[in-house]
């Protein structure tokens, strides 16, 4: 970018400094910034273009760019990568209770933000995310048996019917008008069963609490209850078309279950 004609203040202090007079008081004239030759590049820059810096001059700081301090930046990370591993380890270990309470203040005010990357983040590397969970599977099995045990020791203790098989839930639910080899969250193939009032939450381990779902929404819901994850997916997509149906799915589920717990 060419720099404009000189202005008629200039400063010994600042030589790439151009600024430009806006007022005057009494005879002194007041400088506002309008732009400064990088120090690196030797380009002429706006004076949005430079970091802030509330102690310096002008309120920027006019040694390098934006642009030559990010590639700064970078090359300082890549050339001290594992001294600044060391320092961000031994940060977290002196200051756990400040980590903690910074992340927690982070996700409660960018619940909606996290949300959304989440989802785009799954949805554009689906391939990445499956692998890494086969491979957390495999690297966890300990975990994950222990995890099945608590699930079986759950279920084994929630209401169910041995008399109605689970061939019983594909007539139910294609009886609401639901199709049970497709997602009930979105248009994806139903992998899973879902248990939509979850059994850690009481639900019961019967055909009318089940919906299908694909690996993607069933372990994203995880033990939510169905109408605050039904909310999430409106606050993510508002024109889903599969929210009705979901709604009305749940309100049958949730009718069941509270009758169940009403006779005891």
């Amino acid at each position: 970018m060419t720099p404009p004609p000189a202005f008629p203040y200039s400063s010994p202090m600042t030589k790439n400094v151009l600024p430009t007079i806006r007022e005057t008081r009494g005879e002194r004239p007041v400088a506002i910034l309008l732009g400064a030759t990088c120090k690196k590049c030797g380009e002429f820059r706006q004076a949005d273009e430079f970091p802030k810096d509330a102690e310096k001059r002008f309120g920027r700081y006019l040694s390098a760019c934006r642009i030559c301090r990010a590639e700064y930046d970078r090359r300082y990370y890549e050339e001290n990568r594992d001294r600044r591993a060391e320092y961000d380890r031994r940060y977290r270990e002196e200051n756990r209770d400040r980590v903690a309470e910074y992340k927690r203040r982070y996700r409660e005010e960018n619940r909606d933000r996290r949300v959304e990357y989440n989802r785009r983040y799954r949805e554009e590397n689906r391939d990445r995310v499956a692998e890494y969970y086969r491979r957390y599977r495999e690297e966890n099995r300990d975990l994950y048996a222990e995890r099945n045990r608590r699930r079986r020791a759950r279920k084994a203790n929630a209401f169910h019917l041995d008399q109605y098989p689970e061939s019983r839930f594909e007539a139910f639910w294609r009886g609401h008008g639901l199709d049970p080899d497709v997602c009930l969250y979105c248009d994806e193939p139903a992998e899973h069963l879902d248990h939509l009032v979850p059994l850690s939450r009481g639900g019961s381990h019967a055909f009318w609490n089940w919906a299908p779902a694909c690996s993607g929404h069933n372990l994203s819901k995880g033990a939510r209850d169905p109408e605050e994850f039904v909310a999430q997916l409106i606050a993510e997509d508002p024109n889903n078309p599969k929210i009705d149906m979901a709604l009305a799915v749940i309100a049958v589920a949730r009718a069941m279950h509270e009758g169940l717990v009403a006779r005891g």
